[in-house]
This record gives structure tokens, C-alpha cells and sequence, in this order.
């Protein structure tokens, strides 16, 4: 998750995504943490920006989640972001239709930085019985 810093955060001020001027709070996949899942939507996105074509199989595989979480995240993609998506079936993968870029979300170098050890603990705590303490913090 190292890209999570380098692909969608930036040193200096917060920008909330809104919706109609209320702010946009990202649903929690599968019950898990705010930050991984949005890590996940910004990597998604990065494939299919960078036009690499991926399928939800692929993007499953290289975020090592399900099918379906992958899915659900390209349906927010759509849905809170508006999204331009489309399936090429000959290319067997996502692209966009047009010119799109996620907001960009600017923190503070203190808060970029607990985010990236927050996110290292909890992968490092994954699968033992710290995890559900790391999730919850």
C-alpha cells in the first residue's frame, strides 16, 4: 500500500469531497477501514487511468481482495465520484471515457505520515489477533 501517499496524498490542507456541499464519507468495504478502502479505489483508479485496461479479476489479484470487493469500489468510482467508466470487452478491462482525476486529498506532512505507519501496523498485524485492535484505531 505504499502508493496510497504517492498516488493521492498531498502535503498541506484538507479537501473534503462534497456531494450537494455535504461532505462525502467513503462506505467501509467489508466492514474494514475508511483508508484502505479508499487506497484501494485510488489504486484502481491509477490503473485505469494509466490505460492499462484492468479487469476486477486483475485489480483483485494485485490489491489481493475479491472479485467482488472490486466491483463494489469501481461502482463508488462511479457513483461518489462520478466517474466516467466503461467496459471494453475487447480489451477485456476498464477504461475512461474522458479526462477524470480524483479530488486530491492534502494533509498535513505529520498526518500524511501517521497514515503511512497506520497503514504499515496494520498490514504487519493482519491475520493475528492485534488486527481487530489496529482496524479499530
Amino acid at each position: 500500500m505504499p502508493a496510497l501517499a504517492e498516488s493521492c496524498i498531498e502535503s498541506a490542507n484538507v479537501a473534503p469531497v462534497t456531494r450537494g456541499g455535504e461532505p462525502v464519507k467513503l462506505p467501509s468495504p467489508e466492514g474494514g477501514s475508511n483508508i484502505i478502502g479508499f487506497w484501494r479505489v485510488c489504486e484502481i483508479h491509477r490503473q485505469i487511468a494509466g490505460r492499462a485496461y484492468p479487469n476486477a479479476s486483475s485489480l483483485a489479484q494485485r490489491l489481493e481482495t475479491s472479485r467482488r470487493t472490486i466491483e463494489r469500489d469501481i461502482e463508488r468510482l462511479k457513483d461518489l465520484f462520478r466517474a466516467p467508466i466503461e467496459y471494453d470487452r475487447g480489451r477485456r478491462g476498464y477504461y475512461y471515457t474522458e479526462s477524470f482525476s480524483l479530488p486530491v486529498i492534502r494533509l498535513k506532512e505529520g498526518e500524511a505520515l501517521a497514515l503511512f505507519l497506520g497503514q504499515k501496523l496494520f498490514m504487519q498485524c493482519r491475520g493475528t489477533p492485534f488486527e481487530e485492535f489496529v482496524r479499530e484505531a
